[in-house]
């Protein structure tokens, strides 16, 4: 068959080497591609990429595929394109892989060639997948009533090969279920829909709701136990629910008849018969074996009813802690106040023990520093109100021009947020300003040019204003942008 596989614009990109290499994995078989091929050839592939930009290869394991298979899917990969004559079945491959990395390029050859059959067994599963993929419901609509009037011609995995991988479960189910439910389906016998169910839960856990939609008194014993096998696994209430479901519904011979079928041939003879006394047996082997299940299913509850009480008592333990450790957080912040309310006594007792005088003012520098290392406010304020910044020695400098002469312009600042005056001048007419700007103190010279804007051109006794002697173009620039002339 005549067919043409790929696109100029993937010949293009095929040609235009750039990006990082990327590997197509066909089940043992590396294609090594760049990256911007890829995304042109498959959109899961570069969505991926923009998910993780660190993927650097996509695998595919499937069944085995002909040699004629990886050959064609190489030379689309180097060359961007292949025409020749090819098997249907290896059309049907190449397909696969098309579906699998959504790729138009891969998947439009064998669909053109579906679309002109007529449904049958042999391609259904194709008709059905296709139509999926252009969400044609009227051609959906029509599969699910071929598949379900045709149902006995299936085997037992028909319906979990409608599935490619178990992220496609949710796509599926509703078709499936439609498929199941059906006013024509027509089967072999019950274990027919009883083992495709099984192999649907196989491929997927959303799939045992239609554990329920199983008559259980059409289903042989081996079945039966396989599907009870399977509830008492799990463990999980909805599935434990429905073992106790067909229990109840073979102990009591009633089923639903909400969803009717076929059987092919019109034999409708249960497969056990309560009157036959190996069924008896059968039935009480059944009984005996919920029993076990109910007994399993209480001790487990029991278990995680102990394990819920050790977690309560746990959480408690927890709750009891994280109340000592509450207690024990406000007992320190008690005892850290008590403790910063003493060091703020003792520096006002420090600070009262100093004579205000001249003789003392190296003592009343380093206390008042002391003290704004300790951020306290009010034993600062405290000495501002009561003149300890005043004192002054024979030359007129008091602590703040001690301060300044020392650079130490966070007590500057501490002093004059506190309500110092920052405008006194010594008797040589030096200012806090003048003294900073001297001192080449730059952060505390800003600090005054801001916020004393009357000290900027006062002169000294000698007649200099700070801008003429300060030291640097940089202290200079300063003093010009906050005003000085």
């Amino acid at each position: 068959m005549q067919v043409h596989y790929g696109s100029q614009y993937l010949v293009n990109m095929s040609r235009f080497q750039r990006g990082n290499k990327f590997h197509v994995i066909l089940n043992d078989k590396d294609f090594t591609i760049f990256d911007s091929f890829a995304f042109c050839l498959s959109p899961k592939i570069q969505a991926k990429i923009q998910l993780d930009d660190s993927i650097d290869r996509y695998e595919i394991q499937r069944h085995s595929f002909h040699n004629e298979t990886i050959q064609i899917f190489g030379k689309i990969l180097s060359q961007g394109e292949f025409n020749g004559v090819v098997d249907l079945k290896v059309i049907k491959e190449l397909y696969d892989i098309g579906r699998e990395l959504e790729s138009p390029d891969l998947i439009t050859p064998y669909t053109l060639i579906i679309e002109n059959e007529k449904i049958n067994e042999q391609n259904a599963l194709d008709h059905m997948h296709i139509y999926i993929s252009s969400e044609n419901s009227a051609k959906i609509d029509e599969c699910i009533k071929f598949i379900a009037s045709n149902f006995f011609k299936f085997d037992q995995n028909f319906l979990s090969d409608l599935i490619l991988s178990e992220n496609d479960s949710m796509e599926y189910y509703d078709i499936i279920e439609k498929i199941l439910i059906d006013t024509d389906l027509t089967v072999k016998s019950e274990d027919q829909i009883a083992n495709s169910i099984l192999s649907l839960i196989k491929k997927s856990d959303v799939f045992k709701s239609f554990l329920q939609l199983i008559k259980i008194e059409f289903c042989s014993y081996d079945v039966c136990m396989e599907i009870l096998s399977l509830c008492s696994k799990e463990c999980i209430d909805p599935v434990i629910n429905c073992s106790i479901h067909f229990i109840q519904s073979f102990l009591t011979k009633k089923s639903s008849n909400k969803y009717p079928r076929k059987i092919q041939g019109n034999e409708k003879v249960p497969v056990m018969i309560l009157n036959n006394e190996e069924q008896e047996k059968r039935i009480k082997s059944l009984e005996q074996t919920t029993e076990q299940y109910k007994q399993m299913i209480q001790e487990k509850n029991r278990t995680i009813q102990e394990r819920n009480q050790k977690i309560q008592n746990l959480e408690n333990n927890i709750k009891i802690l994280n109340e000592t450790i509450r207690n024990n957080e406000r007992k320190i912040n008690d005892y850290q106040r008590q403790a910063n309310e003493a060091q703020k006594q003792q520096s006002y007792r420090v600070l009262q023990s100093i004579p205000k005088n001249s003789s003392n003012m190296q003592n009343i520098y380093d206390t008042l520093e002391q003290l704004r290392k300790e951020n306290n406010d009010d034993a600062i304020r405290y000495a501002i109100q009561n003149g300890y910044v005043d004192v002054s020695n024979g030359n007129g400098d008091t602590i703040i021009h001690f301060a300044a002469m020392c650079s130490n312009h966070q007590l500057i600042k501490k002093l004059a947020t506190l309500g110092a005056s920052m405008e006194r001048l010594n008797n040589n007419r030096r200012s806090v300003l003048w003294i900073f700007v001297n001192g080449n103190c730059y952060e505390g010279a800003e600090f005054m040019a801001s916020n004393y804007q009357n000290l900027l051109n006062l002169p000294n006794a000698d007649g200099q204003r700070p801008i003429n002697i300060a030291s640097s173009p940089t202290m200079r620039n300063m003093l010009l942008r906050y005003g000085a002339a």
